[in-house]
């Protein structure tokens, strides 16, 4: 067996931190840029620059390596600016904090999955800006801003299908996109993410 066939990337490391990596790369750079800004003010927030460049002395010769290869922008997640500043912040984080972040990231991607599949069924276009806005309630004011903000977006894209109606408790296309908000693409209940 080859090398190449060996090899494992370092966020693959973890299945949490691989999970959230995977998600995040298969959605288009606009979305991967404020997914990424997103994950960078988490990261600073919880972590702090000062923190992040103190270890920079005892990082060791592979990561400092790794970090110098990622100039050549090779690597998958190397072609979106936000993208390849987030990942590389990750990969010096210690592995305890990566999977912390791994955590966001993952709750992030379900929510913005949610919004798009909320899109998808009532036939509203998706917007770069309600997206931006997912995240930016996700940073300043966690889970619970969030889901109501997705809970008012659908009842607002009902209103639209109904023709300026007010969507009722009992109506079936708010009844099931309220199930699918309950619901991330595993099965898994958002409440279980709290």
């Amino acid at each position: 067996m080859s090398d190449a066939n060996n090899f494992v990337r370092w966020y693959d490391s973890r299945p949490k931190l691989s999970q959230a990596a995977r998600l995040l790369f298969t959605f288009p750079d606009e979305i991967k840029s404020i997914i990424s800004e997103a994950v960078l003010i988490i990261a600073d927030r919880e972590f702090r620059q000062d923190e992040k460049e103190r270890h920079i002395r005892s990082l060791g010769y592979e990561k400092i390596l790794a970090l110098h290869k990622s100039k050549s922008r090779r690597r998958e997640y190397d072609e979106n600016q936000h993208l390849h500043q987030a990942m590389n912040y990750l990969y010096l984080l210690s592995e305890d904090n990566r999977e912390f972040m791994a955590e966001h990231i993952l709750k992030m991607v379900r929510y913005i999955q949610h919004y798009l599949e909320t899109c998808m069924i009532t036939q509203t276009a998706p917007s770069l800006d309600e997206i931006a806005e997912i995240t930016t309630l996700y940073i300043k004011s966690g889970d619970e801003s969030v889901k109501l903000f997705l809970k008012n977006l659908r009842h607002e894209f009902c209103e639209k299908l109904l023709d300026g109606k007010e969507p009722t408790i009992n109506d079936p296309l708010l009844a099931m996109l309220d199930s699918i908000a309950k619901q991330d693409s595993s099965g898994m209940r958002l409440s279980k993410l709290d």
